[in-house]
């Protein structure tokens, strides 16, 4: 874990940058600058047009610059052995701002996550049952994403560790994106889940619904992630010019793809782990089929309980039989309908 390196929103301190030679390495630039008392450095490099630019993440306390210095960016470029000139840039980043971007950054994953759970909760609760059985899908799409989360943050331990590539506020956008878009596939297959569990009638087994389901949305899901990946390889490549934004976009494709993986082979095993662990404690009626099937029940005898509003059917054609018709067109719409 030693490669996650915060750059300077969240540690404070100073990045400057300047045009290097192509033999100028990373080691040499660091030793420099330990000659010179200071320590905890990171650089990092990025092909900006024809130029090969050096960014130096120097900490606040540091023997070389002070805050708000005006001679700042000549200053860093004499310990580390480089030269200023007109197309070097310099940040600086106080306590205060460091503190707020790590704070908002936290308050971010996490309510975002919070939000998910609310969502999924009212929208698969009453659709199945009521709200006890939407927080099952909602904590079943949470806790697949925090195998994606993982996966994030270990890939930028890699990368950081072998480029030098720091986590910043571009990370955490990074992370949210892969987020959002890993719960948006959860949902599909969730959705579809409902669906066939209510096409079942209580004539499958939750876990034949769950495979049938993922079974029918597998195809969607890989040719969606497959049709945002292809133009951040692009990106990746030919559209970043900074280390930054290349983190940004290599975060993104490698979320997306374990993403599409989690929604697939992790969200619906989840919920079946968690289903079977309230029919082991509450007996089989307390089962997301066994809950379907009681909803099914429930929406029929209220169909067939309501009464004939003028002019709204013939006296005739009214009965159960066109009614519960309705109610097997409702249900065997298909995801993308109501999409």
């Amino acid at each position: 874990m030693n490669g996650i390196k915060p750059n300077v929103e969240f540690q404070g301190g100073f990045e400057a940058s300047y045009s290097v030679d192509n033999n100028v390495t990373a080691s040499q630039i660091l030793e420099s600058l330990e000659k010179n008392g200071v320590n905890g450095a990171n650089v990092k490099f990025a092909t900006v047009g024809n130029s090969r630019e050096a960014y130096l993440t120097i900490p606040t306390k540091n023997p070389v610059v002070g805050a708000n210095d005006p001679q700042a960016i000549q200053k860093i470029a004499t310990a580390a052995g480089l030269t200023a000139d007109d197309k070097s840039g310099l940040s600086e980043v106080g306590p205060s701002v460091r503190a707020e971007t790590t704070t908002n950054a936290l308050k971010g994953i996490l309510y975002s996550s919070a939000l998910i759970v609310l969502y999924i909760a009212l929208r698969f609760g009453f659709a199945l049952g009521g709200l006890k059985n939407g927080m099952r899908f909602g904590l079943s799409a949470v806790l697949a994403l925090l195998h994606d989360v993982v996966f994030v943050i270990g890939s930028a331990a890699v990368v950081g560790l072998a480029l030098g590539w720091e986590v910043s506020s571009m990370f955490i956008t990074a992370m949210l994106t892969v987020i959002g878009f890993s719960v948006h596939d959860t949902i599909i297959i969730f959705d579809r889940i409902r669906e066939n569990l209510k096409r079942s009638r209580g004539a499958d087994t939750f876990e034949h619904i769950c495979d049938k389901s993922v079974t029918q949305t597998i195809a969607r899901s890989i040719n969606t992630s497959a049709t945002a990946m292809l133009p951040l390889v692009l990106l990746l490549f030919f559209g970043t010019p900074t280390p930054d934004l290349k983190f940004m976009v290599l975060v993104i494709f490698l979320g997306l793809a374990v993403g599409t993986y989690s929604s697939i082979f992790n969200a619906s095993p989840i919920l079946w782990l968690w289903n079977q662990a309230i029919i082991k404690r509450k007996g089989e009626s307390e089962g997301l089929v066994a809950e379907a099937q009681r909803e099914s029940k429930l929406r029929a005898a209220q169909i067939v309980a309501a009464p004939v509003t003028a002019g709204s059917v013939d006296a005739g054609a009214y009965g159960t039989v066109k009614r519960k018709q309705s109610v097997k067109d409702q249900a065997s719409h298909s995801i993308d309908d109501e999409d």
